[in-house]
This record gives C-alpha cells, structure tokens and sequence, in this order.
C-alpha cells in the first residue's frame, strides 16, 4: 500500500507585546494521505440455495453452495485442504437465534480452528491448496446442513455463507465474500397411514 507524504508550510506572523510586527515564522507539517480501502469486489459471487423449499424434520436438508468469478482475471481459493474449508455457515432461527452446531458440526469447527491456529504458526510447514478460479469459472458443492446445524425444531431457518479464501489479483491478502441469505422452512413429518 502506497503512503502520500504532502507537506504543507504555514506563515504566520508574530506580535510583541509591544504590538510592533516581527518577521513572518514558518511552519512546515507533514500530513499522511491514506489510500482509501479497496472495497470487496463484485467480482465473485457466493450463492447459497436450498434444494427444496420446504423439508420434513429428520429428513436431510441440503444446501448448494456455488462460487463464481465474474470478473476478467484469475482470481484463487486459498485453502487448508479443499476449495471450501474457508467457508463459514451462519444459521439462525425466525427469531434470530444462532443454532447451535451437532457433535459432528463440533468436530468440524475443531479442525476448521486447529488449521487456522496452524496456519499461524510461523514454524509450520503448512500444506496449503491454492485453487485456481478462472474469469467466469464456477465451482458447486452440497453440504447436508442438519449434519452440521441441530435443527430439530419445525420453523423458518436462515443461512448466510462467507467465504475467506479468495485472492484476487494485485492484492496481498486474501477477502471476505458473503452470500445472498437462503431461507428454510422445516415441517413436522406427514403422519403414516397405517
């Protein structure tokens, strides 16, 4: 990032208490100008939607995730094991309640963490993928959300997706992308005609 140094100088002058006028003094200041921050670009989109509207409970509720370059460059997923371990999941109930994660979403989160805090390590040897994702090339997966979320309650849930590990180029650091929000309603099981 590029730092502006301007300087500026300021004449004033001094009066003696005598009130006879002195030579002119000068000032001479430095003021930082800052780029300003680069905003997320449009360039990628992160698309969360749901196989299907509504979902009895206990029957598997599947969310497509789909990530798309829509920009003219190259841009790349950066990643501890596949294309999408960056990718945090935020469900909440009609009320805005956050849902909490099952033992195996537990687990998940876990390992998410420890290769984060690995990541860290300046020590570490690191097996990190980097993904390439071409001007208008789209990548897709299904996670099986009510593995991963407790959502055992009949009700409307909410799921909005960020995406960490893009880097696009003539940036040093990677940035967020967040999804569209996608909506679920779960409902009581049809009673069996026996």
């Amino acid at each position: 990032m590029a730092t502006v140094l301007i300087f500026f100088a300021i004449l004033y002058t001094v009066k003696a208490s005598n009130g006879a006028t002195t030579l002119p003094h000068r000032t001479t200041a430095a003021h930082y100008v800052y780029p300003p921050p680069i905003p997320t670009p449009p360039e990628i989109s992160l698309v969360a939607q749901f196989l299907q509207q509504k979902v009895p409970l206990g029957n598997p509720v599947l969310l497509q995730v789909t990530m798309q370059n829509n920009g003219r460059q190259s841009a790349v997923l950066l990643a501890n094991g596949d294309a999408w371990s960056e990718l945090k999941i935020s469900v909440t109930n009609a009320s805005g309640r956050q849902i909490r994660l099952t033992p195996w979403g537990q687990n998940q989160q876990q390992e998410q963490q420890h290769r984060e805090d690995e990541s860290k390590n300046p020590d570490a040897i690191l097996m990190n993928s980097q993904q390439p994702l071409a001007p208008g090339q789209k990548i897709t997966c299904q996670i099986i959300l009510n593995r991963q979320f407790k959502m055992t309650k009949a009700g409307l849930y909410h799921v909005v997706l960020t995406q960490s590990g893009v880097m696009l180029p003539g940036l040093q650091r990677t940035l967020p992308f967040k999804s569209n929000s996608a909506d679920i309603e779960l409902t009581e099981p049809a009673p069996t005609g026996e």
